[in-house]
């Protein structure tokens, strides 16, 4: 039989699980990169979606791709802070350690892809060049690198 001290700790702890050894700061930073990446997922797919039939979904593509900015700098910037922390030697995420070896080698290709896709996005968007211009282009190929580097990137 338990005491009531000891029942009311158990309850208290189903309630609010003990944060890692890392510290409270490095699992809320992992929540949150978590949580942006759940948001992320179904945008994405969504936004490629619209790619089958692109003429006529071109309106949604542009509204899919607006909304993916927001949760988009969420996930890069807690990425980021976490890639900060961790190189400065703060020791909670020393102790959390080093993402996996195939995330942390294409994360920057990753990231750099995705600027390109977003921000020539956005230039096409502002200024609807033809589709053989270099801007169009650079989407395109940008788009395709991105795909693969995603692909490893949830598959790691």
């Amino acid at each position: 039989m338990t005491t009531p001290d000891a029942a009311d700790r158990d309850r208290v702890s189903a309630l609010h699980p003990p944060e890692t050894d890392c510290g409270p700061a490095v699992a809320g930073n992992e929540r949150l990169t978590a949580l942006a990446g759940a948001i992320l997922l179904p945008l994405i797919a969504a936004e490629v979606a619209t790619i089958a039939n692109i003429r006529a979904l071109m309106s949604m593509h542009v509204v899919v791709g607006v909304l993916l900015a927001g949760p988009l700098a969420v996930k890069v910037a807690s990425t980021g802070w976490r890639f900060i922390r961790y190189y400065t030697h703060h020791p909670d995420y020393r102790r959390k350690g080093p993402p996996r070896p195939l995330q942390r080698t294409t994360a920057p290709l990753l990231l750099v892809a995705t600027l390109v896709v977003v921000g020539s996005g956005i230039g096409l968007a502002t200024t609807q060049p033809g589709t053989l211009s270099p801007l169009y282009i650079t989407h395109k190929v940008s788009f395709l690198a991105w795909t693969v580097l995603l692909g490893i990137h949830l598959l790691a």
